[in-house]
């Protein structure tokens, strides 16, 4: 064990990082491509290719959660700014901005 964990540390100790960015962005010429402003988002949302866009066909990333009740009555339960036990500001805090709704076989 110690000789696996010695061997280990060798092979970390002999890396070295990157010279380069492991991810690069194109230089921008003018607004940002990638934006963290407020949801000025305008509905509906359509797929085009394969993107989902708004109506102004800007490319929307939907950064959520899944939520499926499997058992009867079927239905996700919100209550007290609560999905089914999951506090909906520390999601919209952590920067999810949806939830996706499953349909558990047995409700149909």
């Amino acid at each position: 064990m110690a000789a696996s964990a010695l061997a280990l540390m060798g092979v970390v100790a002999s890396c070295t990082p990157p010279s380069e960015p492991i991810v690069t962005f194109p230089a921008s010429t003018g607004a940002a491509v990638v934006t963290d402003a407020p949801n000025d988002l305008r509905g509906p949302l359509r797929v085009r290719g394969a993107d989902l866009v708004d109506a102004d066909g800007r490319t929307v990333i939907i950064h959520g959660v899944n939520s499926v009740a499997k058992s009867e009555p079927f239905i996700t339960k919100v209550a007290d700014g609560r999905l089914a036990g999951i506090e909906l500001t520390e999601l919209v805090r952590r920067g999810y901005n949806g939830i996706r709704l499953g349909v558990w076989p047995a409700a149909l």
